[in-house]
């Protein structure tokens, strides 16, 4: 068998990273994603951004076994580089990584709805995620850092870019198929 090489070894030793600082995110998002379905019947666009923001709030909210014991607060914001967003190593880059879901599930379901709801959802719960860190010293995380609140958003953001793109394919490859139907017609 081939070793594996420096950047299979670095995405695996940072997926081990990932799954022992947050040992309670996969099965809780397994947990929500089965809870919600029957809650979400009508539309899988909701069934996933619902299960997302699960997945982002298992993440960001379950306890944390290896926690900080003081308080922290920080109010500077710092929206991530391209470098860090395309450094799978950075804790800015996850924390914008983690909330893409949210707004590209988001920006297509408030398109599909034709109302605000899912990406108002996508705007607050990174803020609230950060408090219930900060408020719940059992979770051991106590801690509210303003730059993970702007990384997520920042993360939204390039969510709803990748939603926006979607739909201008969509709508450009639905305009060419009618176009060749009009043409072999």
């Amino acid at each position: 068998m081939d070793r594996p090489t420096r950047d299979e070894a670095g995405d695996q030793a940072m997926i081990e990273a990932f799954l022992s600082a947050t040992p309670w995110a996969v099965p809780a998002t397994l947990v929500s994603a089965i809870v919600l379905v029957p809650l979400v019947r009508r539309s899988l666009l909701a069934y996933l951004f619902w299960v997302a923001t699960a997945g982002f709030l298992a993440v960001t909210v379950t306890p944390n076994p290896g926690g900080a014991s003081g308080r922290t607060l920080s109010l500077t914001p710092d929206v991530p580089d391209l470098h860090q967003l395309l450094s799978a190593s950075d804790q800015t880059g996850l924390n914008a990584v983690i909330a893409v879901p949210m707004g590209l599930l988001g920006a297509l379901w408030a398109r599909r709805l034709h109302r605000w709801f899912p990406l108002l959802v996508a705007v607050v719960v990174p803020p609230l995620a950060e408090g219930v860190q900060w408020l719940v010293p059992p979770l051991g995380r106590v801690s509210f850092f303003l730059a993970d609140v702007t990384a997520n958003w920042t993360g939204v953001l390039l969510g709803v870019v990748g939603a926006i793109l979607v739909g201008a394919a969509t709508l450009w490859a639905g305009r060419l198929s009618r176009s060749c139907r009009r043409r072999g017609a």
